[in-house]
């Protein structure tokens, strides 16, 4: 289930506490920061604007995306809350159905 309405810091505080326990990367401010941030050069998203339109109820790490990207304008992205060197990641579909 996609919800549309939802704090945008709280989506942010559980790879926040699992960066400050374990020692991982600090995640951006933003979701949309993030999602730049983890975007290798390479990836087909990389150098977009975005803009999040909703979260995914069941999975904390996804999120529907408006991009700039002209043949992928609207997508769901598997956020890793880590910077990525291999393109395939984060992993995005375009999303075409209803939130």
């Amino acid at each position: 289930m996609w919800i549309k309405e939802f704090d945008r810091n709280e989506a942010l505080e559980y790879p926040q506490v699992m960066a400050e326990t374990f020692g991982g990367e600090a995640t951006e401010s933003s979701l949309e920061l993030e999602l730049a941030r983890e975007l290798p050069a390479s990836h087909p998203l990389s150098g977009c604007s975005f803009q999040v339109l909703a979260k995914n109820d069941n999975d904390p790490n996804e999120f529907i995306f408006e991009t700039s990207h002209p043949e992928h304008p609207v997508v769901r992205v598997h956020l890793t809350w880590q910077m990525e060197s291999d393109p395939v990641f984060p992993y995005f579909e375009d999303f075409l159905g209803g939130i």
